[in-house]
């Protein structure tokens, strides 16, 4: 899922301090920060010209059975492999399929998409997969075949983009027979399916639309795989098709004539880019945006919530979201297992649910989220007295400093300025006095990346919809201990790792939540990240719109299956 970024020009002075924790931050950003919600700038494309009409219009009259979707969209790219952001997704979900899908809230069950019928060998090494034969592409009215599966896969394994994983599992792919894909693994990985439930490895595209486009030979570095024809065509199945992309303001989509599923509840969607909060705020208020997806301002829809209008309600879901930081045990204290048993024990987590986040969040002490196989579970607790035991046991027993890193942003549901001011307070009762500094997310990014830092706040989000899709690492077929996307992690536990890896085999799914337990409390004892709390999706929309459910992976949320009335 991806960060939106508030750019801040160079790194701060000294701010205010509280509780123990001095801030490192910008004398004016930080009384802006503090007395108003988030406000991110126009994307890259969006002109002022273009946020003032935005902000500015009069009423629209809107097209009989359009939805339009408003929301802080930063579009980069339409290609559904080689786009890093959820955001980018969010259309993308409604012009390609998969082999498999998913039906929420139940994301541990796969049904058929574009595959009718599959078969798993003993081993979860051989995946066949048996194809509809009803299927067309739009607009090239071509017939979906094995060969159009192929030449997707082949296109993710050898294209290697930034969200595909498959390339690290998959041995060789077969055509069997015209609509018979056989799919051999390099290993047991009975989460493959959820790979190939997700756009970056299992959209399925038409091969022969796309192939004339693409330019240098195919596989090698110059080939560029057609991705800037995709950027602004459609060549797949979905129940919609790309109409136009208005970089900086809207993607539009239309009905797809040609879909093999039920028809879409409307004729069009239109995702419309809203840059501002209070724009999105008066756009949804007045009816011109049908669905506040992201960017609302907490304070509305708390508003919303708890002084409720007739015209406006607030769909609720967990998302896979959430709040952790990360110790690294090359800082000398965080190397003693038992100061870090004492953070976690020493945080207020009820208060910082409480009355950070006015109770709008689920409680989280594990890497895995509620709604996934083994989330949700609780592994630790606030508890004052045996923090102050446990730092009693440690080689800091009179406590020590450390300074944190933070994001300079508030895309966790509060400022993360907030949550650490917070932990400082809480730290400081243990001895423990922290230093916040406050950085733009490039800045955070490389230095997380790099572990240039001794305490890091961070978010978590997922790959794919499951377990192993949060404990993995990036670009390998490797998971890592601590949930964090990055090969130069400090911290690895060879126990652990082997957990993991006989759960990756094991199709038992009781016997698999049974190994996740196992591996969430190794992690609780021994590992060096604090999870706080797992966000919840909170969506205004107009109480005109029918059947609308948010899906805890908020940016595939479908919104086919919406009507409006």
């Amino acid at each position: 899922m991806s960060k939106e970024k508030e750019k801040v020009s160079r790194r701060k002075f000294i701010g205010y301090t509280a509780a123990g924790a001095v801030v490192v931050a910008g004398a004016a950003a930080g009384i802006y920060y503090a007395t108003l919600p988030p406000t991110p700038g126009p994307s890259p494309t969006t002109t002022a010209a273009t946020t003032a009409a935005t902000t500015a219009a009069p009423p629209t009259t809107l097209a009989p059975r359009e939805l339009i979707v408003g929301g802080q969209f930063m579009t980069r790219l339409l290609d559904p492999q080689k786009n890093i952001t959820g955001h980018d997704m969010l259309p993308l979900r409604h012009i390609y399929d998969t082999l498999v899908t998913f039906k929420p809230p139940n994301y541990n069950t796969y049904l058929p998409s574009l595959a009718k019928s599959w078969e798993i060998s003993e081993d979860a090494r051989v995946y066949t997969f048996h194809l509809r034969t009803d299927v067309k592409f739009y607009p090239s009215g071509n017939p979906l075949t094995a060969d159009d599966v192929l030449w997707s896969l082949d296109r993710a394994l050898k294209g290697q983009f930034p969200g595909t994983k498959a390339y690290n599992y998959v041995k060789e792919v077969r055509k069997l027979d015209d609509y018979t894909v056989q799919i051999e693994l390099n290993q047991s990985f009975v989460a493959f399916l959820a790979l190939m439930a997700g756009l970056y490895d299992g959209a399925v595209m038409d091969s022969k639309a796309i192939m004339p486009h693409v330019n240098g030979a195919w596989g090698t570095p110059d080939c560029d795989w057609g991705a800037p024809w995709i950027d602004e065509h459609s060549a797949a199945t979905g129940p919609y098709y790309l109409k136009e992309w208005n970089r900086g303001q809207s993607v539009v989509l239309e009905r797809n004539p040609n879909y093999w599923g039920p028809k879409p509840g409307n004729e069009k969607i239109t995702f419309k880019i809203v840059a501002e909060s209070a724009a999105l705020q008066m756009l949804l208020e007045r009816g011109d945006v049908d669905v506040a997806h992201t960017g609302m301002p907490m304070d509305a829809v708390n508003e919303y919530i708890e002084r409720p209008r007739p015209e406006i309600k607030v769909a609720e879901a967990p998302v896979f979201l959430c709040a952790v930081s990360h110790m690294n045990p090359g800082f000398k204290p965080f190397s003693d297992v038992n100061v870090r048993q004492a953070m976690r024990a020493a945080i207020n987590y009820p208060e910082i649910r409480e009355k950070l986040l006015r109770g709008r969040v689920l409680p989280l002490s594990s890497p895995l989220y509620k709604g996934l196989l083994g989330g949700g579970k609780t592994y630790y607790e606030y508890d004052l007295e045996k923090a102050k035991q446990l730092m009693a046991q440690s080689k800091y027993p009179n406590g020590f400093e450390v300074t944190k890193i933070i994001p300079a942003a508030a895309d966790i549901g509060i400022y993360y300025r907030d949550l650490a001011l917070k932990e400082a307070e809480d730290l400081a009762k243990i001895g423990i006095k922290v230093t916040i500094e406050e950085y733009d997310w490039s800045v955070m990014d490389e230095r997380i990346i790099g572990v240039k830092y001794d305490w890091a706040e961070d978010y978590q989000s997922i790959l794919f919809l499951d377990p192993e899709g949060i404990l993995t690492l990036s670009g390998a077929p490797r998971h890592n201990s601590n949930v964090i996307y990055n090969k130069n992690f400090p911290w690895k536990d060879e126990e652990i790792d082997a957990l993991c890896d006989k759960a990756l085999a094991e199709t038992d799914q009781a016997k698999r939540e049974q190994l996740y337990d196992q591996v969430c409390k190794l992690i609780a004892e021994r590992g060096v990240s604090i999870w706080y709390f797992q966000m919840e999706g909170l969506v205004p929309y107009r109480s005109t719109i029918k059947d609308y459910e948010p899906w805890s992976w908020i940016d595939f949320t479908d919104y086919s299956n919406v009507t409006k009335g």
